[in-house]
């Protein structure tokens, strides 16, 4: 309580021998009716907030106590009251001072700064005057008007000095010291902290000031200072909590300097102090970490698992199990093990800066636990596809393995009872004396294959890439990668994935510094892989041209055809045409060339026969496309047509027959061989088309085509006495 509060009470008490003036005791009837009680509202409320733990240069704003707040509330109602019917009162200051403390708290700045500055402006007077212009440049910090709030704090700090106001100089260079820190000028908040431990007396507060010295050390990445002030805190008489702190920062800062058996020693020290033990699992989690830095990798196992097992609500127990995952990948090389932890850590309470590091490891080694499971049951499948006997003794096993746990279940119930009474330990305890070896852990039954072998092959080949590239990209464990990659290129059945793990292990010998043959690599790619999307990454690793990968050898081939279409040369472009669609039978120039061969025989060569055997073709082998579509009527006319013809060739020999029948003759007069003659050419067509195939397309290789043009498939096809006129298209088709 400032001491002005405190002489009031003596006064009031020493004034009730005399006869008081009008004017004394209105001030000592508006102290007790209501200054005191906001004076004690009001103290109570800052009471409350200091309780928070918070560093003497948090940057973080105050956190107010929801009791402590309705405290506020009382001292901003109770002071309002003050200054409205008692302003002529000698407490206007202190009214004026709590009011603005109490809106500062509650963050509302523009108010408090409002009732600091009419402080200033109408008590000049008060022995308030020099705290109201901290307040001041306090609030203009936290209005972030930071160059008007360090001229106040420098005038403040002048003013403080030449009245004695310790407290209030050494409150001037704390918030100096918060500015820097939020700009993360760490520099200019250590030279400030210097100032301010310099002036300090309290030996507490300057053991704080010293510990966070050493922190803006730190993060200055400058350990050998941090050292420094970190053992300096010592010299001072900190708090318990300072304390501790420091030693365990002292300790962590002498591992980053590898003086690793001094940071042991500090910590092992501290385990044999009673007054840290309700902080021994951050010691102890200290000691497996400095075992680690000593290279003793076995006791830092044990000490980090003690960790976990043993302070299971600490989060130094999550930390424990991330670093445990990470001394399993990294120096055990066990990655399941890795992965067990990281999924604890996960699951488990952390410090706020480590969970999204530790979320991301876990989900990492899940998409590796749920590879390594995917590529081992396609394994498993093989096998019992290959040898079903080994299916049959898997079966076996596993239906023994339930038999035995059905038993130990049996066992842990059966030794409950008396069992328990006359030996001390329960069920549970008791089964943990079977030997290891007998104790079975459950799992699946084994599943017989339903899926072809070729899909199980393909799914272990995929299952290999996946699994090597995770480790080479985002595992860093290039060596495992390597072993994967390999293996897929000595298995003829992963040839979809032969050119981009070429193109990875290409990556692989680079990484490891053989250039030359990741270069080997990347020319083998560029030279043989020219229609794959990998051979412009090779050609960038090898600084070449890059490739158009779209680029299709039919297509020069069904330009010149078009060429000599246009100059009507059509023997020589139905030629051309013809090797598109035999040569190259998957190019989308393949059915256009078809259609282009039709397109000939029709108009330009006046063949309707072979021009339909072609359409029919196109029918056949790219059902469903747009070619096939729009010749569909066209062809559906020309053969309803062509049964007509035959129905009434067929009934004209008919009557021929019959008359010559009648006449007495005994040779028809026209024959069927007559007939066939008729029909060679269409037929011989027909059967040079259908020679000339040489890959069938399925329905699965449908091939995309750009949109023929209407035009192209306008004209009907002529019947054999129709006399076309001959014309050339216009456009490309």
């Amino acid at each position: 309580m400032h001491m002005k509060h405190l002489l009031l009470k003596v006064l009031f008490f020493s004034s009730m021998l005399f006869i008081p003036a009008c004017g004394v005791w209105e001030n000592f009837t508006t102290y007790f009716n209501l200054y005191y009680n906001t004076t004690d509202a009001f103290e109570q409320a800052e009471e409350a907030i200091s309780l928070e733990e918070r560093s003497i240069f948090s940057t973080k704003e105050i956190t107010v106590p929801g009791s402590a707040n309705q405290l506020l509330n009382r001292v901003i109602e109770k002071t309002s009251k003050i200054l409205q019917f008692h302003g002529t009162t000698s407490y206007v200051d202190d009214a004026l001072l709590m009011l603005g403390k109490s809106f500062y708290y509650q963050k509302n700045y523009l108010k408090s700064i409002r009732k600091f500055q009419e402080l200033t402006a109408t008590q000049k007077e008060s022995d308030l005057y020099l705290e109201a212009e901290l307040w001041i440049a306090k609030t203009e910090m936290r209005l972030k008007n930071y160059e008007t709030a360090l001229l106040l704090l420098d005038s403040v700090r002048i003013k403080a000095a030449g009245e004695g106001e310790d407290e209030i100089i050494e409150e001037a260079y704390i918030e100096e010291v918060i500015y820097n820190v939020t700009i993360e000028n760490y520099a200019q908040a250590i030279k400030i902290a210097d100032e301010l431990l310099n002036i300090v007396d309290d030996d507490a507060r300057a053991a704080e000031v010293a510990f966070e010295t050493a922190s803006f050390y730190t993060k200055l990445e400058d350990p050998k200072n941090a050292l420094r002030y970190l053992e300096m805190v010592s010299d001072y008489s900190p708090v318990y909590k300072i304390e501790l702190d420091a030693l365990v920062e002292r300790g962590r800062t002498l591992r980053q300097l590898d003086r690793n058996e001094e940071a042991l020693d500090i910590f092992e020290t501290m385990r044999l102090e009673d007054k840290y033990k309700d902080n021994f699992d951050v010691i102890d989690y200290e000691i497996g970490m400095t075992y680690e830095a000593l290279g003793e990798t076995d006791r830092a196992v044990e000490n980090l698992v003690y960790v976990d097992t043993s302070y299971t609500t600490s989060v130094y127990s999550g930390i424990a199990r991330y670093n445990l995952g990470r001394i399993y990948e990294d120096k055990l090389v066990n990655f399941d093990s890795a992965a067990v932890y990281y999924q604890k850590a996960a699951a488990s309470q952390l410090p706020t800066e480590r969970v999204k590091e530790v979320h991301a490891r876990n989900l990492l080694f899940t998409k590796y636990g749920d590879l390594t499971a995917r590529l081992m049951n396609n394994r498993k499948q093989l096998m019992y596809l290959d040898d079903p006997q080994t299916f049959a003794r898997d079966s076996i096993i596993y239906y023994d393995s339930v038999k035995v746990l059905a038993a130990l279940d049996s066992l842990e119930t059966g030794i409950t009872g008396g069992e328990e009474l006359r030996t001390g330990r329960t069920g549970r305890e008791q089964q943990q004396q079977i030997p290891r070896e007998t104790r079975v852990k459950q799992f699946s039954p084994p599943i017989k294959p339903t899926i072809p072998r070729d899909s199980i092959i393909a799914g272990i080949n995929k299952d290999k890439f996946d699994l090597a590239n995770l480790f080479f990209a985002e595992l860093a464990k290039p060596d495992s990668a390597a072993k994967y990659y390999n293996e897929i290129l000595n298995d003829s059945s992963a040839a979809v994935y032969y050119s981009r793990t070429l193109y990875a292990l290409g990556n692989y010998y680079q990484a490891a510094g053989d250039s030359a043959k990741a270069d080997s690599i990347f020319n083998y790619i560029y030279d043989n892989y020219k229609n794959d999307r990998v051979v412009n990454a090779a050609a960038a690793r090898l600084n070449k041209p890059l490739i158009n990968i779209t680029y299709d050898p039919a297509e020069d081939i069904y330009s010149e055809a078009e060429k000599y279409w246009l100059a009507e040369r059509f023997d020589s472009s139905l030629t051309l045409y013809r090797e598109v669609y035999t040569e190259y039978p998957k190019s989308n120039y393949a059915p256009k060339a078809w259609l282009a061969s039709g397109w000939i025989l029709e108009n330009d060569l006046n063949m309707p026969d072979s021009a339909a055997s072609v359409y029919d073709s196109i029918s056949v082998k790219f059902p469903g496309t747009p070619y096939a579509q729009k010749i569909g009527p066209k062809l559906i006319a020309y053969k309803q047509m062509q049964a007509q013809r035959q129905r009434e060739i067929e009934d004209s020999l008919r009557v021929l027959n019959q008359q010559a029948d009648s006449l007495g003759g005994d040779t028809p007069v026209v024959s069927p061989d007559s007939l066939t003659e008729v029909e060679r050419l269409r037929l011989e067509m027909q059967k040079g088309i259908q020679d000339t195939t040489k890959t069938e397309i399925s329905g699965e290789d449908t091939l995309k085509v750009e949109e023929i043009k209407p035009d192209t498939l306008q004209p009907t096809i002529p019947q054999d006495n129709q006399n076309n006129q001959r014309r050339n298209p216009r456009r490309r088709r």
